[in-house]
């Protein structure tokens, strides 16, 4: 299993002028996340993984689909890569 800790990044439903959008609340939509740690996983005995995201990167993830931590006022969320949409940087 290969896991993923990413500070979560909280979007605003403004366009660039800041107007509100009326009515996003009520769609579930990804989540974004700064991957600050990589965890390493064995495939078999002793091979040792790639992971396939780097820290600093900017993933698109499910919304349900990490756990969610808080620690020191900061929201973290352990991503598997299953969970990964895409990169966003």
């Amino acid at each position: 299993m290969e896991n993923y800790l990413a500070v979560k990044v909280e979007e605003t439903d403004k366009t660039k002028s800041g107007i509100l959008l009326a009515g996003t609340a009520e769609k579930p939509k990804p989540q974004q996340g700064v991957i600050t740690h990589v965890g390493v996983w064995l495939e078999e005995e002793d091979d040792i993984m790639e992971p396939v995201f780097k820290v600093g990167q900017v993933i698109l993830f499910e919304k349900y689909g990490a756990i969610e931590l808080k620690v020191d006022d900061e929201v973290l969320s352990v991503i598997d890569k299953r969970d990964v949409i895409g990169i966003l940087e």
